[in-house]
């Protein structure tokens, strides 16, 4: 049996509930991906990017919510944009 042939059978078996989830999946390894353009995306490109990611929907871990608390009780320090630009060569 080939992956194909493979693949379809388990879509298949698949229950119904599960179709969506599973072509949310495929169609999301379908955009592409900043680190594989041919060339930087513009401001554009970027933001059409980020509005058509899937939201992420899993509940933040004890352990996030703590380093959240941490950072709005003491954030670090903002580093202008321009700044970023620069020691980023661009």
């Amino acid at each position: 049996m080939t992956t194909r042939e493979s693949l379809k059978e388990m879509i298949d078996d698949l229950p119904d509930a599960d179709l969506a989830e599973l072509e949310e999946w495929l169609l999301a390894r379908e955009r592409p991906l900043p680190a594989r353009a041919k060339r930087p995306m513009t401001s554009d490109e970027f933001r059409k990017f980020l509005e058509d990611a899937p939201e992420d929907d899993e509940p933040l871990t004890e352990e996030e919510l703590e380093a959240l608390r941490r950072w709005r009780e003491s954030p670090g320090p903002t580093v202008p944009h321009e700044e970023v630009k620069r020691m980023l060569g661009l």
